[in-house]
């Protein structure tokens, strides 16, 4: 999906799916506590692809946007061990707190399309779809010891254009992308036209030899 065909879309939510949003996961972000609470955490990318246990990922999108607390814990949505179901669509948030998944398997995409969130944090992941991320505004990013599975021609990490206001790291992280016909520069992470206040860390990053690279024209 590229830039240009974008738009700003509102941020999608109702009366029904406030009220039926997961009650642990919203105890867990009042409290500032990984959810679900107790879960044993995946050691290896292997292990996060045997992961079973489902958290709908409309329920994510609720919680961070209008169910959010009104004086957030500072350590924001943690979650730990899970496979996310469905599309984590966060297009148009205006977000108060910050997003970590650790050890999680991500088989839609997520879409952060002109959204605003302090920070969102992937450590140790699997994800099968893109990250869409046009004109998102971030207190920082963080994609370390992720493993990313993709089987179209789109960039994996596609934040054109995107505002971060520390740092993007990227270290220890693995592209395990095939050639592609429909992205000849082989683009991995498209940051064309964004700006990053504070340090792109790529250390101990990995990709496959057709595909891995970062582009970064007019970052």
């Amino acid at each position: 999906m590229s830039s240009a065909a974008t738009t700003r879309l509102p941020f999608p939510y109702t009366s029904a799916t406030l009220a039926s949003a997961n009650p642990d996961l919203k105890q867990a972000v009042d409290e500032g506590l990984p959810y679900p609470k107790g879960a044993s955490i995946p050691k290896d990318w292997d292990a996060v692809k045997l992961l079973t246990t489902r958290l709908v990922a409309a329920d994510v999108r609720t919680i961070l946007g209008p169910s959010s607390p009104a004086n957030p814990d500072p350590r924001g949505m943690i979650i730990h061990g899970q496979v996310i179901d469905g599309a984590l669509e966060l297009d148009g948030l205006q977000g108060k707190i910050g997003l970590r998944l650790e050890s999680c398997l991500i088989a839609s995409p997520i879409s952060l399309i002109d959204a605003v969130l302090p920070w969102l944090e992937l450590t140790g992941c699997v994800l099968r779809a893109p990250l869409i991320a046009d004109r998102v505004q971030l207190g920082w990013l963080t994609a370390s010891g992720c493993l990313f599975e993709f089987r179209r021609d789109d960039a994996v990490l596609a934040l054109p254009q995107a505002k971060v206001a520390h740092d993007v790291r990227l270290a220890g992280s693995k592209f395990d992308l095939p050639q592609s016909d429909g992205n000849p520069g082989g683009w991995a992470v498209d940051l064309a036209g964004a700006t990053i206040s504070g340090q792109l860390s790529v250390a101990k990053l990995e990709s496959t030899e057709h595909r891995g690279g970062i582009q970064l024209t007019g970052a």
